[in-house]
């Protein structure tokens, strides 16, 4: 199915491919002027940037072929793949890799795993096309009970908060085990966004600011009890969710300027975000207790001391190397 063509909008598509195409020359330009060290070499790039061509192909085709599942493979390849062969040229750094003996070579096996495996798993998705309309039709669709919805969250909150200053693995109480998996955050936010999304129409705007403000919660709580990923984990959550129920992510161009606007503001968010979640959980790892109240006090400590010029040097390789 060719996808039809909106001058309002932007497809997600397009979007993907320009940051391909970025990261590409990125690579190439550090193939060319970058030293190389004990996990990058000269092979590296190559792949690196044959990856890259791979996916640019892939997302090609899906512009005339409409696939959600090229779209996420694609973004993983881009975001965690092919933008981490750019970052260990400049920062040779990371903790797994110090765990076990790792070189350039393995860097350069793994790199050939997935262009193979790739390439096998999008000529499975183009001959199984999609021949029929993904966008799920909720418009004859009512709302029942969307007090339970909020609820829910309400709950996963509570249930976090008391996990994580009440509870370990050994002492949670038997008859709540199965809460630890139903009440996860990832979990709780994809059934809430998807509720959403469906029933969107039929919905008031209350609800839809209360979803908001508790969700913000959840994603501050969460971090402030140690978890790195709680803000980019709801950004991907937001993306399945669209395109489980839309089949496709077009954002209007109003929106993009505005969110490319918004860039730096986003990176100083999931910059300090790490920050004060790795400062919580190594307090917490190394035994300190730490409620909700002790958590935010440490967040202030963990902002005031990189508010004080902490050197990008120190504080850039581990991000990277995270994710």
């Amino acid at each position: 199915m060719t996808a039809a063509v909106n001058k309002k909008t932007f497809d997600i598509n397009g979007m993907l491919g320009a940051v391909n195409l970025l990261v590409l020359g990125l690579i190439v330009y550090r193939g060319l002027y970058g030293e190389f060290n004990e996990y990058i070499d000269q092979e590296s790039i190559l792949l690196g940037v044959t990856l890259s061509i791979e996916t640019q192909l892939a997302l090609l085709l899906e512009r005339k072929w409409r696939d959600p599942f090229v779209i996420l493979l694609a973004f993983e390849m881009i975001v965690y793949y092919s933008l981490r062969i750019f970052t260990l040229t400049i920062y040779p750094y990371s903790e797994v890799f110090d765990r076990f003996s790792y070189t350039a070579d393995d860097t350069n096996f793994a790199l050939i795993f997935m262009i193979i495996a790739n390439l096998f798993i999008y000529a499975g998705l183009y001959a199984v096309k999609i021949r029929h309309d993904q966008a799920v039709d909720s418009t004859k669709w009512k709302v029942t009970s969307p007090g339970s919805v909020v609820l829910l969250i309400a709950v996963a909150i509570v249930f976090v908060y008391f996990r994580e200053t009440y509870w370990t693995e050994d002492n949670v109480p038997r008859a709540l085990n199965f809460l630890v998996l139903f009440l996860t955050p990832h979990t709780v936010i994809l059934m809430t966004l998807s509720y959403y999304m469906l029933f969107r129409n039929s919905l008031s705007k209350k609800f839809a600011v209360s979803i908001a403000i508790l969700i913000v919660l959840e994603i501050v709580v969460h971090t402030l009890f140690g978890s790195r990923s709680a803000l980019v984990g709801f950004v991907q959550a937001v993306m399945l969710v669209i395109l489980a129920t839309s089949g496709h992510i077009k954002i209007s161009r109003k929106v993009f300027w505005l969110g490319l606007m918004s860039m730096p503001l986003m990176v100083v968010l999931l910059i300090g975000s790490f920050a004060i979640s790795t400062y919580n959980r190594a307090h917490k790892e190394s035994g300190g207790g730490l409620d909700l109240g002790r958590s935010v006090e440490m967040a202030g400590e963990a902002a005031s001391a990189l508010s004080e010029g902490a050197s990008l040097d120190l504080v850039l390789p581990p991000i990277l190397a995270r994710v």
